[in-house]
Formats: structure tokens, C-alpha cells, sequence
């Protein structure tokens, strides 16, 4: 029998997906992170030291406007299971929200002629209709497309792959080079608005190059007078183990994005020199674009959760340990731990978007109930509770400690407050997420649910239903 005729024997959502569907794919998260990287490694200093916004009242604006977006994210998953048009459910977001995205971008970036007052209601206004609004809207639908692309458990594992080395890209990339960009076009205010400008433009193509360039081929049909209602969609939730797991890894990945942040106040406080950002958010990142790619071998054969808790969490602990007790010695020390922490945040993100997906099956295994939508939107919840923590943690620590926004040198206290932001929070982390990775077992039960999933469906299907 030919390999196509062996091919068309397989269902549709079994079948294995191009290459270029796969990095197609991959261009959502490119998109995305242009702006999620740059909020995890800029924002706080752009409030603080561009817009001129006090710590302590920037690290307030995110931390409650991040637990607003997460009961956004729980609405849009709602509306999107609710989605059934002739582009699919989830793939129609993106085309709908992809220019919302980039006006929002730059209207965030944007230091308004207005006395203090004016601009932390500013900040407020547009990092709310930015994260609460079109970041929710267009992402938590970009997230739950990779489980209606395809069924298959290994073609997820590298959709994901795909995703967090393409999503690795942007963060690479806005970290390293984003100072940079705001030299070249100016400096100041106006050259974080120009940076932003183009990154807006970029982000919003590859939106739309996402959008054409997959096909939903899980078809979930919606009977009318069946739609799903929110509460019975978060009971499932509230079923789903590894759902919750998942949802707390978020919190910690998130908190760990954004403490990268901290990279800039301690090149520009600490080392003294502005330019040792780049190099520092280089060795953070850089190995964020590949080290996804090389797990794929060995998510293969020892599964997600495996590279996850082995070659990440332990990994990023041993890296973050040598910041700890060898990081003041010199740069030698401070780039290595760097290096290795990124190399095992990176296998972390290279793991955790298949272990996101592959709790869809699993919850519709105990529930009776499939929300791609909800359990992606759920989840993404952790990701804006670790971000509004950690955010508000860092410009409230800060404040204690009588950090100065834009102030030429801090005093020895604030000094300190940094040091504790660069070197205890990321252990804490660190820890945090290695415990959670460890409870963690759904790979080996997968199989097991999908043989489950499978006999209710042809049972449903010989009844008629």
C-alpha cells in the first residue's frame, strides 16, 4: 500500500502537518511576544525612567490591571468555544484583532505632554486597553488554534516546539536589541514611540501571516440550543488537575519573564553601564531561539514533562545559583549563570505549551466537556497573575528600598533592593515551578485517555448522536 493511500486512511486531524504550516503557525507567537517580551523586560523601566511614573504606582498599574486581564481571558475563552464561522474558531481572531494590536501597541509606548497625574491615568487607560482588551482577545484564541490543528500528540509537542522557538525569537530580539532601536531612532520618549511603531507594524503582518497560513481540521460543531455555558465550562475546569498545574507553571514562567527586566536596573546601577544590558539579555535569551528546537529528540523519547523537570528546572536552578554565590566576582560569572538558567527556562517554554494542550484531551477525559478556548484562556491566567506579582513585587520592592526613577545613581539601599530582585526572586521561582513540574504525570496517562476519548466518540457515533 502507497504511503498516500495509507495517509488517506487516517483522519484528517491525525495526519501529519507541513513544515510550513508548522512555522506559519509559529509567526503567531513571533507576533505576540514582540509585545510580551517587551512588557516582561521593559515596561517598568519605561514607566519608571521614560514616563517618570513612581515605582511603587507603576508596579500598582500592572498588578491590577494584570488580575483584570485575567477575568478577560476566562470571557474571551468563552466566546471563543462559543466561535464557529467559515475560517474556524480560533483562526478568525486573529484576523479580526491583528490592526486593534498594533494601535495599542504604540499607544502603550507613548509618553504623553501631561503633568504626572496625566500620565499614570494614561498608563492605566492604554496598558488595560492593550493587555485587558486586544492582548487577551487575540492571544487566548492563538493558543487554543495549535489543539484544533491537529489531535495528534506528537505533532502538538512540535507545534509547540515551534511556537516557543519562533515566540524565543521576539523575546530575543526586543530584549537585545530594543535599547538599541531607541538610540538609533532618537533616543527618549520619542524613540521608545518609534521603536514601537515599527514593532507594531512587523507584528501585525505576522498576524495575518499566521491567520492564511493554518487550517483548523478539529471540528467541533456547536448544535443550536447547545452552546456551552461559562459556568459549566469552569466546572470542567475546576476538574482538570493538570489544567491547575499547568495554569501555576504559567505564574512562575511569567514571573521569570519578567524579572528578566531586572537586568536593565542592575547593568545600569549596579555595572554602571547602560550598554551591558544587551550582552546580559543576550545570555538570558539567546538560547531561548534554540534549545526548543534540540528538545524535540528528546521530547520524542522521554516526553514533555521530562525535559522539563530534568534539563529546565534543575538546570535554571544551577544557573541561578551561580549568579547567587559567584555573580559579584565579575562578568565571567554573571553571564554564565545567565546562560545556563536561560538554556533551562528555554526547555521549560519548549515543554509547557504541548503539556497546556494536551490537558484539553484530559479534561474532556474527566469532564465530558471539550474547551480548548476556556482551558487555553484558563491557563493563560497564570501567565497574567505571575506577571501582575512579580511586576507589582518588583516596582513596590524598589519602592521600599527608595529607588529614584531616572536618577543619575541610587543610594546604597536601593542598590540592595536590586541585588535582591537579581538574585533571590528568580531562586524562589525557580523552585517554585521545578516542585510543580514534578507533579506532573499526564504523559504517562495520555495514551490511556486518548484510548478512552476515542470509545465514547464511536460509541456516540453508533447511537447517533
Amino acid at each position: 500500500m502507497s504511503t498516500q493511500a495509507m495517509a488517506s486512511d487516517v483522519p484528517e486531524e491525525l495526519q501529519p502537518i507541513s513544515v510550513r504550516e508548522k512555522v506559519a503557525y509559529g509567526l503567531g507567537d513571533v507576533a505576540s511576544c514582540i509585545v510580551y517580551g517587551s512588557l516582561g523586560s521593559f515596561l517598568l523601566f519605561f514607566f519608571t525612567d521614560i514616563a517618570l511614573i513612581p515605582a511603587a504606582m507603576a508596579g500598582t498599574i500592572v498588578f491590577v490591571s494584570r488580575f483584570l486581564e485575567a477575568g478577560s481571558n476566562v470571557v474571551v475563552g468563552v466566546l471563543n468555544d462559543r466561535t464557529q464561522t467559515k475560517w474556524g474558531k480560533c483562526r478568525p481572531w486573529l484576523f479580526w484583532l491583528a490592526i486593534p494590536w498594533g494601535i495599542t501597541t504604540v499607544l502603550l509606548f507613548t509618553v504623553p505632554n501631561f503633568d504626572q497625574s496625566g500620565r499614570i491615568l494614561y498608563a492605566w487607560i492604554t496598558f488595560n486597553l492593550m493587555t485587558t482588551v486586544v492582548y487577551s482577545a487575540i492571544n487566548m484564541p492563538y493558543g487554543a488554534l495549535a489543539s484544533m490543528i491537529t489531535r495528534d500528540q506528537k505533532e502538538r509537542a512540535i507545534l509547540s516546539v515551534y511556537r516557543a522557538s519562533f515566540g524565543c525569537i521576539s523575546v530575543f530580539a526586543v530584549s537585545t536589541f530594543t535599547t538599541t532601536f531607541v538610540t538609533m531612532f532618537g533616543g527618549g520618549a520619542a524613540g521608545w514611540q518609534r521603536t514601537f511603531i515599527m514593532y507594531a507594524i512587523i507584528s501585525t503582518a505576522l498576524f495575518y501571516l499566521c491567520f492564511l497560513g493554518t487550517k483548523e481540521r478539529v471540528h467541533t460543531v456547536v448544535k443550536p440550543g447547545k452552546k456551552l455555558k461559562a459556568s459549566e465550562g469552569l466546572m470542567a475546569l475546576a476538574k482538570n488537575k493538570y489544567w491547575w498545574i499547568m495554569t501555576t507553571i504559567n505564574v512562575g514562567a511569567a514571573s521569570m519573564s519578567t524579572l528578566y527586566g531586572m537586568n536593565t536596573y542592575y547593568a545600569r546601577y549596579i555595572l554602571q553601564d547602560m550598554g551591558y544590558t544587551r550582552s546580559m539579555m543576550l545570555c538570558a535569551t539567546f538560547s531561548l531561539i534554540i534549545v526548543p528546537f534540540l528538545c524535540i529528540p528528546f521530547i520524542k523519547r522521554f516526553g514533555k514533562r521530562n525535559v522539563a523537570f530534568y534539563g529546565g528546572a534543575w538546570l535554571a536552578l544551577f544557573g541561578q545559583l551561580i549568579l547567587i554565590f559567584f555573580g559579584e566576582s565579575g562578568l565571567a560569572a554573571i553571564y554564565s549563570g545567565l546562560v545556563l538558567r536561560g538554556f533551562g527556562i528555554a526547555a521549560i517554554t519548549g515543554s509547557k505549551f504541548g503539556m497546556i494542550t494536551d490537558s484539553i484531551e484530559y479534561g474532556e477525559y474527566v469532564s465530558g466537556l471539550r474547551t480548548e478556548g476556556l482551558i487555553n484562556s484558563g491557563a493563560a491566567v497564570g501567565i497574567k497573575v505571575g506577571s501582575a506579582v512579580s511586576s507589582a513585587a518588583i516596582g513596590w520592592i524598589l519602592g521600599y528600598y527608595g529607588y529614584v526613577g531616572g536618577a543619575t545613581a541610587q543610594t546604597e539601599h536601593a542598590l540592595q533592593g536590586i541585588r535582591v530582585l537579581f538574585y533571590q526572586a528568580p531562586l524562589v521561582v525557580i523552585i517554585f515551578m521545578l516542585v510543580l513540574i514534578y507533579l506532573y504525570k499526564l504523559d504517562k496517562e495520555y495514551p490511556k485517555v486518548m484510548e478512552a476519548l476515542a470509545q465514547r466518540r464511536a460509541q456516540k457515533s453508533q447511537a447517533g448522536e
